[in-house]
């Protein structure tokens, strides 16, 4: 069972600060080493009908990560998909966006995620 992270965020360099215990519990090591994670997309058809999303989500207001969830419900909002996301057994509002992670050592990992409201 996954437990919700909470983070800080380093204002100056626009990015949320992990220690390496917290950045292993979402992230693999192949990850880690690439600098990247990115989310999984599913579509549907020739036109490629968006049909859900994959990725961390993460409350910016308070400053907590949940975790691997899935976005449904999906529509394309033009450069980002929005839809429902089920939270603690609750569906919130949430949009796809990503985010900088900087480990204590000073590297910094892009974080596909999806904000939840």
């Amino acid at each position: 069972m996954f437990q919700n992270i909470s983070y800080t965020y380093n204002k100056y360099h626009s990015c949320i600060v992990l220690t390496h215990e917290q950045a292993a519990t979402i992230l693999t090591p192949a990850e880690i080493e690439a600098g990247e994670k990115r989310g999984k997309y599913t579509h549907t058809g020739p036109w490629q009908i968006p049909v859900s999303y994959r990725a961390i989500a993460i409350d910016c207001d308070a400053q907590v990560i949940y975790g691997s969830r899935s976005l449904c419900n999906v529509k394309d909002l033009g450069y980002e998909l929005g839809g429902q996301v089920s939270i603690n057994g609750r569906k919130h509002r949430g949009f796809t966006g990503n985010v900088l992670i900087e480990l204590p050592d000073g590297k910094l990992i892009n974080l596909a995620v999806i904000h939840v409201c």
